[in-house]
């Protein structure tokens, strides 16, 4: 597993993401076990994108929208879920993986409505949300 959490940010999390390039820590909105889990990171040109984290046994995925700071402070207020802020940010998502054994990372675009519902949040699901489920 990559070890990319770090606690400050501006720090360095991908150094080359295949069309969009090196992406930088902005904020960390939520972790399990010291990774980051959902959080927003800029490029070069500080342009805003929002990632979520997918998976992270064996074979860590990654789905990175270009983002606004309207749609970040909607999600952070609970007005809007995560799921519908990965959806409302673009309709074409980056998909990331990354296993050890590869030695790197492999990308691929994909349209949002095509993704997996398995690797999304639940649709249902704010990110300060204190209910159980």
């Amino acid at each position: 597993m990559i070890n990319v959490f770090e606690q400050k940010t501006k720090a360095l999390y991908f150094a080359t993401i295949p069309y969009i390039g090196a992406l930088y820590y902005n904020e960390i909105f939520f972790c399990f076990e010291d990774i980051p889990i959902i959080f927003s990171c800029i490029d070069r040109k500080q342009n805003l994108y929002l990632c979520h984290c997918n998976e992270i046994r064996g074979i860590q995925k990654w789905n990175i929208v270009p983002t606004t700071d309207s749609i970040i402070e909607d999600m952070c207020a609970d007005r809007i879920t995560v799921y519908e802020a990965l959806k409302h940010s673009s309709s074409e998502v980056i998909c990331v993986e990354y296993k050890k054994e590869w030695g790197t990372i492999k990308a691929y675009k994909r349209n949002f409505a095509y993704l997996d519902l398995l690797d999304l949040p639940d649709t249902d699901a704010y990110l300060y949300d204190t209910k159980d489920y």
